[in-house]
């Protein structure tokens, strides 16, 4: 592309606030990138261009066909307990905790955000800032502890949080795909 199209690129991120990162590629070479707005608003941290998006439920589909592949080539199975497949110590989880728990989200797990107790989101802090959670392991070893009821006072079979129940397949699925394919 000319100049000219990056320009007015440029001039529609400033026009309507744009807030996140753009790159483009042409045969592997980065022909532009930007960055814009904040990966932390609470802190004012903008964004870069190596800033990594928590894109949330948009995986959900992703990570649900991943577990159906592992337990398709028979390396997972709907029984499969949490605690067999993460490597992340979940004392506030219930042991029984199965793949079919996850993926129907009757886990029990409790949600970490209370909504009906939030007015705005953008001042939602963890343990640890948002933008240093790297992946689904980062995301059980803090949501784990977050101050949620321990999941022994909840019952199994009960509906469980659709936030959590999703980190917990993701992260199974990461760590039995990467012993499926070391083999």
């Amino acid at each position: 592309m000319e100049a000219r199209s990056w320009k007015t690129l440029d001039a529609a991120i400033e026009a309507q606030g744009f807030s996140g990162a753009v790159r483009v590629r042409s045969r592997g070479d980065v022909v532009y990138q930007r960055a814009s707005g904040f990966a932390d608003r609470a802190n004012k941290i903008r964004n870069t261009t190596a800033t990594r998006f928590g894109i949330a439920s948009g995986t959900k589909l992703l990570t649900a066909l991943g577990i159906g592949y592992m337990i398709d080539v028979g390396k997972l199975t709907l029984a499969t307990r949490l605690r067999d497949c993460v490597s992340v110590e979940l004392p506030a989880y219930h042991d029984e905790i199965t793949l079919q728990h996850l993926l129907t989200h009757t886990s029990g797990i409790p949600d970490y955000l209370d909504e009906e107790l939030i007015d705005d989101f953008d001042d939602v802090k963890l343990d640890v800032p948002w933008y240093e959670l790297k992946g689904p392991k980062d995301y059980l070893a803090v949501l784990s502890r977050s101050g949620a009821a321990p999941m022994k006072t909840l019952r199994l079979d009960s509906e469980g949080s659709r936030r959590v129940n999703m980190p917990c397949l993701s992260s199974c699925l990461r760590q039995s795909l990467g012993r499926h394919l070391s083999r």
